[in-house]
């Protein structure tokens, strides 16, 4: 337990940082974090100690969480009637699992800070020139040229300056409903990613002494969830909830440490482990399950059924099939009522808007992406097929809630 006092708001930097962008200004650099460290940050110590309360509920199957939100925020697109298409897109969803199951349910939006996007290359070919890959507006842009896609630090400030007002415009939304309670405030979550930026909005405060006021929820992802990893030593000492993303190669051990690292004390509600193994899941979730129990670490576990389910359909765009996202809801939840835990929720990407990124059996085929796929990174849901995967995942729950032990 003693590791956790050498903990500091830098010592993330003494390990090593995976998906770092290279800044070439180092004084610019060293001037925009200086300026955010300063600026007002964009959610406070009490609305992350209120969501640590609601999930405590979550922890003991009193409650769910629906998260869901944008793959990567954009600069461009930005507009308030898009942050309030997309709030009334997240309250449709919390309201039919509310409504079907008679249970609270949590929003935690992918907005006001999911900027940054993990890569599995650093460079990427494009018309014989070898380019840096896009990492997603807050690090460069998304034009094929080397003037867009060298890294600029001033970016990060027009991601604070639109996360700031997201933020602002999810609180006058919620301010809005009629019926206020807690559950109807929406909460934000972001993959923590660019470390600088993140460590930027480090506070310390007497209600929850460390925490991140860039985000009332972060997450770890694919890509840095490693026990050693820098990513993991800079979450380890804040107060915030902190998901894994858990993939099928994830082992039992590392998990084990990534959890005593993020939650020494074993807390309730600490940690969540969102579940995103596509076809693998039933050969590999019980492994991580039978481990969690013996070791009795507290987590509140979700299902992703997105992103181990993408590939590149025969026209080139890269896709997800409504099938194969259904499949491992399904799965998810079997597994999870087999060995009586309980499902805390769904994470999934989605876009208020009516786009065609996402394969769907019923009227969304390959040759419809090209009609109107607007992604720069991953394929999301449009409204009406992330309102579909919400039935889905609330009729599984209905039916996996009632019946245990279905796996023989």
């Amino acid at each position: 337990m003693t590791e956790l006092f050498t903990w500091t708001p830098d010592s993330w930097k003494n390990y090593q940082a995976k998906q770092q962008p290279d800044y070439q200004n180092i004084n610019e650099f060293n001037r925009v974090i200086a300026q955010i460290q300063k600026a007002e940050v964009i959610t406070t110590a009490t609305k992350t100690a209120n969501l640590l309360q609601l999930l405590r509920q979550v922890a003991n199957g009193e409650a769910l969480i629906i998260q869901a939100g944008d793959c990567a925020e954009s600069f461009s697109e930005f507009s308030e009637i898009r942050v309030t298409a997309f709030t009334k897109l997240l309250t449709k969803m919390q309201q039919l699992i509310t409504k079907a199951l008679d249970k609270n349910v949590i929003k935690l939006g992918r907005i006001a800070g999911q900027f940054a996007k993990p890569r599995s290359n650093s460079s990427e070919i494009v018309n014989s020139q070898i380019l840096p890959v896009y990492r997603g507006d807050i690090i460069n842009g998304y034009a094929t040229n080397i003037e867009a896609r060298t890294a600029d630090p001033k970016r990060m400030l027009l991601a604070y300056k639109q996360a700031q007002y997201t933020a602002q415009l999810l609180a006058r939304f919620d301010k809005q409903e009629v019926n206020k309670d807690a559950y109807q405030t929406t909460f934000i979550s972001h993959e923590a990613l660019l470390l600088p930026y993140e460590q930027a909005f480090i506070r310390q405060n007497n209600i929850i002494n460390w925490y991140s006021g860039a985000a009332d929820s972060l997450w770890i992802g694919k890509r840095t969830a490693e026990p050693q990893s820098a990513h993991v030593e800079m979450l380890r000492g804040i107060a915030n909830p902190i998901a894994i993303k858990v993939c099928a190669d994830m082992t039992s051990d590392d998990l084990i440490k990534i959890i005593d690292k993020i939650n020494p004390y074993n807390l309730t509600a600490k940690v969540m482990l969102v579940i995103r193994m596509g076809a693998h899941i039933s050969k590999q979730l019980p492994k991580l399950i039978r481990a969690i129990t013996q070791e009795k670490k507290s987590v509140i576990w979700l299902t992703d059924p997105m992103h181990a389910n993408t590939y590149k359909a025969s026209n080139g765009y890269k896709t997800r099939s409504l099938t194969a996202i259904y499949a491992e809801v399904e799965n998810f939840l079997k597994i999870i009522h087999h060995y009586n835990c309980y499902a805390g929720g769904i994470h999934l990407e989605v876009s208020p808007l009516d786009v065609t990124e996402c394969i769907d059996a019923n009227y969304m085929s390959e040759e419809q992406l090209s009609v109107n796929y607007q992604t720069l990174c991953d394929p999301r849901l449009n409204p009406q097929q992330a309102l579909a995967v919400t039935k889905f995942f609330m009729s599984c729950l209905q039916k996996y809630q009632i019946s245990h032990n279905i796996i023989s």
